[in-house]
């Protein structure tokens, strides 16, 4: 994408536009801070001022609002995420959704931990993390998964969710439309066959952030945690799924069994925790690999399903 091109093959004057009739901001620098498929999301600084600007497609929308939907529960609980400013649908461009966020002066934690293969976590970092994810799964609800705009989940049980979205028709669509190796979507087939064997009960949803990736979580120059974004993967139900989702993504570099004995009172050497979480980890590295298979670092993907698949012997 050329420099003065936007998402939906905006140009800047047409940006320009938008930005000044539907939020009355003008003469504007931007700052391009991310770039996905399906989303971009901009630093907008105008006479002294910084807010967020995220242009998503329309279907996206829906995601990106769990965030607007959270945001009483998240404040309440005591974890900042930035407030919505605004959102519209402009005229041009219709297959797009512009969103303006507050911006929280910060760093996402990526910028001081280096990348997923080579960081050192502070024990402060930790701490602060260890409070976080405390006050997120300290959130009880009746049902489970997605959350809808009453915000409760859609599902009846744990379970049902994971069938659900996690299901046979899903790879036999990866079969033929990703170039996930098709050994690891035979073996991740059986997986999902079996999944009634697991034993993935949850009596109790708890909000599930889904993505406490590095640079997902804002920090100061300290590295003391300043707030979370992106909730758009969060769920409700078992507070394990964070675990493994920090797992997949941080491997050995990730204190995980000292974080869950100080969230869930739960230890390394408990069997049926291992094993829900290992099972966990295989769901979401599935997901992954079909969900990024064409991207730069689908390799990347595919090695962690590969052991993850390993180390339950699937």
């Amino acid at each position: 994408m050329e420099n003065n091109q936007y998402c939906g093959s905006l140009n800047r004057s047409d940006l320009d536009k938008i930005l000044t009739s539907e939020f009355g901001i003008s003469s504007v620098k931007l700052t391009r801070i991310e770039t996905g498929e399906t989303n971009e999301v901009y630093v907008v600084e105008s006479n002294n001022y910084r807010m967020l600007l995220k242009i998503v497609q329309n279907h996206m929308k829906q995601k990106i609002d769990k965030q607007q939907l959270l945001q009483p529960l998240l404040m309440k609980s005591g974890i900042r995420v930035p407030k919505r400013v605004k959102s519209f649908s402009p005229i041009v461009n219709t297959d797009y959704s512009y969103i303006i966020d507050e911006w929280i002066p910060s760093k996402p934690a990526s910028n001081y931990f280096g990348t997923l293969l080579n960081h050192t976590l502070t024990q402060d970092f930790v701490n602060d993390l260890k409070v976080v994810l405390t006050q997120v799964h300290a959130m009880s609800f009746l049902r489970f998964g997605d959350i809808n705009k009453s915000g409760e989940g859609v599902y009846s049980d744990w379970q049902s969710y994971l069938s659900n979205t996690l299901n046979l028709e899903y790879i036999d669509a990866a079969m033929r439309s990703t170039s996930v190796p098709k050994n690891l979507l035979e073996r991740s087939a059986n997986l999902i066959r079996n999944l009634s064997d697991w034993g993935l009960k949850c009596e109790q949803g708890k909000l599930v952030h889904g993505d406490m990736n590095l640079k997902n979580i804002l920090v100061d120059s300290n590295t003391r945690i300043l707030g979370v974004v992106d909730w758009d993967e969060s769920i409700i139900g078992d507070p394990l799924w964070d675990y493994a989702s920090m797992w997949l993504w941080y491997e050995d570099r990730m204190p995980i069994w000292q974080l869950m004995n100080q969230d869930l009172s739960i230890t390394s050497t408990q069997k049926d925790v291992i094993k829900r979480l290992k099972c966990y980890r295989a769901l979401q590295a599935i997901r992954e690999s079909i969900n990024y298979s064409h991207k730069n670092w689908a390799i990347h993907a595919w090695q962690r399903l590969h052991q993850a698949l390993e180390q339950i012997n699937f």
